[in-house]
């Protein structure tokens, strides 16, 4: 027997004798599962922003809970919604001011949940929901997270939600260094008695004309998941107060919300009637207003049939009905070769299509959960994986159209995860139309973006685009300049002096944007961007002649009234047609070139109000 090695393993006793009591390893293990139990709730909050971490921190020290950081597994004992005020302490508006906003209901979030108390917790179903309650305009903030149960084997998620400022303006605008270009104003409550009720009033002002209408519409109808909209609105002349025409809009139907959702449908109707102007100089070099009346109509009604849930199959079909009439209204006097230019360039061939088609729609439901991309110090959700479209449809002049044609909508799309929190996406689309009389149409579009990972201070930002109007019977064109691709120039639209030089059936943009993050200041998240832009536009590729532009901006994003950043860009050319001011300044809603997915658009490609 070794005598010495017993005297080894008493001698070791003799002195950790403390250390191998029952109270000290409890202590000890305790303390290693907090630490444990730490780390994992630093990883678990690391996916979001500095501003959602400070609301998420507060509502668990002020509930006395803790971070579940293995909920897989585990069934759902409670559901605790934290419906958070416009203004709290965060911001440096007093808290009383929050009388005139509607809090939205409970039962208003809870019916958008997709899981329940005693079911299987389910990340997928969490993460959809998310996805829905920030589709809607009345709430910034989404996060739902899992926390501790008094019963290990279950978990109790905190649904917390914060509201926008419901009485609003809810405005749009552009303007520069030109001046107030565009403004639209719909003074709203937004969330009428907390219902998410929207009732308001339209002000539209462009640079000839101003519109005054109403708004209503529900996301949720008598608590159904239908959705409904209506609006519309008188036009008139600035100078005159004569009237000039009108829009309108009406929407009904039933949206996706669930990934595994079999079938949706709607309807959507649109008309606008109103007056086109362009700036041309005519044969004596004076500079002439020319305008043509423009009529469009448009009509949809669409059944989709999906199957699957993370690969997604949908089969649509539905029929479309659109009205494009455009008569000039050219001045007595005007010289025949001007006339002729104004016609060739400016005014849209008038056409009418009513066309059954099918659709058939390929994609994944994986999505990247970033944030400092589009917005600031919000979570966002980005597709990730292959999307297909394929759309064919038809029309004939026998059933009121204005041209036999078959035509096909065929798109790619492919979006990749870079190094957690980038992305790239490349995206493909060719709309044709084969019509009688070689009265054809075609569009082939391309676009690359790549958004490099959160590199700690911001992130770099390139996306390039190429449109190409193959086929142009319709004279459809488009447009660079002013806030959007091509920031430092004039902005190319019809009532912008010398338009003409930055619109063409063709173009071609490449963009390079450095967005640092969002910076909390009482409660508003602001941002820098550093741009390069470079772009061109002809009616034929081989004379595109490229014009670049550089410049700063600022983004102001304030979760108590959007989602949306307001951004201010101040822009000056590096190559020809440069501005003897040396540059323009912008001011604007959203990203000057948002981030966009594969999508169809109506019969005849480029429709919109």
């Amino acid at each position: 027997m070794d005598l010495h090695g017993c005297a080894s393993v008493a001698s070791f006793s003799e002195v950790h004798a403390p250390l191998l009591r029952p109270s000290v390893l409890l202590w000890f293990l305790t303390g290693l599962v907090a630490l444990l139990s730490a780390t994992g709730a630093r990883a678990q909050l690391a996916q979001y922003s500095a501003y959602e971490q400070t609301l998420i921190r507060r509502e668990l020290e002020q509930r006395k809970l803790d971070l579940e950081p293995e909920p897989s597994g585990k069934r759902v004992s409670d559901i605790e919604l934290v419906r958070l005020e416009v203004l709290d302490e965060l911001d440096p508006i007093p808290d009383i001011f929050n009388v005139f906003h509607g809090t939205t209901r409970h039962g208003v979030i809870r019916r958008e949940l997709l899981f329940a108390e005693g079911q299987l917790f389910d990340q997928r179903a969490i993460d959809q929901t998310a996805r829905n309650l920030r589709d809607i305009e009345q709430i910034s903030a989404v996060l739902i997270v899992p926390v501790r149960d008094a019963d290990p084997g279950r978990v109790r998620l905190l649904v917390i939600t914060k509201d926008v400022w419901s009485l609003r303006p809810n405005w749009n605008a552009r303007a520069g260094s030109e001046g107030l270009t565009y403004l639209y104003l719909n003074p709203s409550e937004t969330n009428l008695l907390g219902t998410h009720s929207i009732f308001g009033a339209t002000f539209e002002l462009t640079r000839s004309t101003w519109a005054l209408g109403a708004r209503l519409a529900h996301k949720r109808l008598f608590g159904t998941r239908y959705y409904g909209e209506v609006s519309g609105s008188p036009i008139f002349n600035r100078d005159t107060g004569h009237s000039e025409g009108s829009y309108g809009r009406f929407r009904f139907g039933l949206p996706q919300y669930a990934e595994s959702q079999r079938i949706r449908y709607g309807v959507e109707a649109a008309f606008v009637d109103n007056l086109v102007r362009n700036s041309r100089n005519d044969a004596q070099g004076d500079e002439r207003t020319l305008i043509y009346h423009r009529e469009f109509y448009y009509e949809r009604i669409t059944f989709t049939r999906g199957v699957g849930s993370r690969l997604r199959r949908e089969f649509s079909f539905g029929v479309e009905a659109e009205r494009r009439v455009n008569r000039p209204r050219l001045p007595a006097d005007l010289d025949a070769a001007t006339a002729q230019a104004f016609l060739r360039n400016d005014v849209p061939l008038s056409d009418t299509l009513l066309s059954p088609f099918v659709q058939l729609s390929i994609y994944k439901n994986d999505f990247l959960q970033t944030f400092d991309l589009e917005a600031l110090g919000l979570q966002e959700d980005i597709r990730l994986g292959p999307r297909v479209i394929l759309k064919v449809y038809g029309a004939a002049q026998a059933a009121g159209s204005t041209r036999d044609l078959i035509g096909t909508v065929a798109g790619a799309s492919h979006t990749l995860r870079w190094g957690g929190s980038g992305v790239v996406r490349a995206t493909v689309q060719n709309s044709l139309q084969i019509a009688n009389a070689r009265k054809h149409q075609g569009t082939l579009t391309a676009s690359l973006r790549v958004a490099s990972p959160r590199l700690g201070f911001g992130r770099l930002i390139l996306d390039g685009l190429l449109e190409n109007r193959y086929e142009n019977y319709l004279r459809q064109r488009s447009g660079l300049g002013g806030e959007g691709r091509l920031r430092g120039f004039v902005a190319a639209e019809a009532e912008a002096r010398g338009s003409s030089s930055f619109r063409g059936s063709n173009q071609v943009a490449l963009n390079a944007e450095f967005r640092t993050a969002g910076v909390d200041i009482l409660s508003a998240q602001v941002g820098l961007a550093v741009f390069h832009d470079m772009g061109a536009t002809a009616d034929s590729l081989r004379d595109l002649s490229f014009r670049r532009s550089a410049g700063l901006g600022l983004r102001v994003m304030l979760p108590q009234f959007d989602r949306i950043v307001l951004r201010a860009d101040y822009g000056f050319p590096l190559s020809g047609g440069a501005d003897p001011l040396g540059g323009r300044f912008w001011i604007a809603l959203d990203q000057a070139f948002p981030f966009t997915e594969l999508g169809v658009t109506p019969a005849t490609t480029g429709s919109s109000i």
